[in-house]
Formats: C-alpha cells, structure tokens, sequence
C-alpha cells in the first residue's frame, strides 16, 4: 500500500488525475481512492525516478539517464535515453538546486 510519506513528488493533471512519483515507482489515485502502481518501460531495475511534470496534456517522469512521457490516458509510456552534457563524465551528477554560471 502506498503512503504519503514513499513519495516524492505529487501531482494533477489538467484533466485532473492524481499522480505520484516515489523513487523507484509512479502510481495514480484509482476509484475508490486506491493507489495503482503504473508501469515505466524502465531500462534498469534500480533506476531512481526523480521528477514529474506536465506540459499541456502530456505526463513527464525523469530519472537521471530516462525521461518518459505519454499522453492521457497515460496508460503506455514512452522512454527517451537522456545524453550527457557536453563536458560532463559519467558517473558525476549536479545537484537539482545548484546554479551554475
């Protein structure tokens, strides 16, 4: 069962579903108020999520090498591989709130 506290990130939809983003799995507020897990075509098993977003009628998941989105319904998802900066090694990783100038 999932609790408030697994979760990462919250999120509504403009057609007003309810998602959630732990950092492993993505669910969205069902009928009766249950939690349903969604499945990512995940490239990797221990692949951390770390966002969600929308941009207009599309639902966006990041992890740190994946970015996956789908429109609503957002049942099927699709996975786009993230490329390294230019400059950066693999393995190095920029914290989310750090500004570089």
């Amino acid at each position: 069962m999932l609790t408030i506290d697994r979760c990462e990130e919250w999120l509504k939809t403009p057609q007003n579903d309810l998602f959630a983003v732990s950092v492993m799995d993505l669910y969205k507020l069902g009928k009766n108020a249950s939690w349903q897990k969604i499945d990512l075509p995940k490239q990797e098993d221990d692949e951390l999520l770390t966002d969600i977003t929308t941009h207009g009628d599309t639902l966006i998941v990041l992890s740190r090498s994946h970015l996956y989105y789908a429109t609503a319904p957002y049942k099927k998802f699709t996975c786009l591989t993230l490329q390294a900066g230019e400059g950066m090694r693999e393995g190095i990783t920029v914290p989310s709130n750090m500004v570089i100038a």
